[in-house]
């Protein structure tokens, strides 16, 4: 999955989560990467924001918005994250590999 060093601003990441213990109905959401330090807390530099790509694509960029607009975007436009829970989220080529290994799930399952 993802790591601080090869997150990119500006690109899409998913975050694939499953809602049984057998891992046979899967969510996935997409995110747009917008960087560290978004909120100027003193730990700030370890936490990592992505942005929904509804919010991204409708009203841009949250890293340099003001806090009026990000209040009206509401606390559901960004996710965030420490370095230790990057791997919560994945590129495109992670998504497929996490998808092969959903369908094989489930193709067992099926038999």
């Amino acid at each position: 999955m993802a790591s601080a060093r090869e997150l990119e601003e500006g690109c899409v990441y998913f975050a694939i989560g499953y809602i049984d213990e057998d891992m046979l109905y899967p969510s996935v959401r997409s995110y747009i990467y917008v960087g560290t330090g978004l909120l100027g807390g003193a730990d700030e530099a370890r936490t990592h924001f992505f942005q929904t790509v509804e919010t991204y694509r409708d009203a841009g960029n949250f890293a340099p918005m003001s806090g009026a607009e990000r209040d009206r975007l509401g606390p559901d436009a960004v996710l965030s994250c420490d370095a230790d829970d990057l791997d919560l989220l994945c590129d495109a080529s992670g998504l497929i590999d996490e998808l092969i290994a959903y369908r094989d799930r489930a193709s067992r399952a099926d038999s």
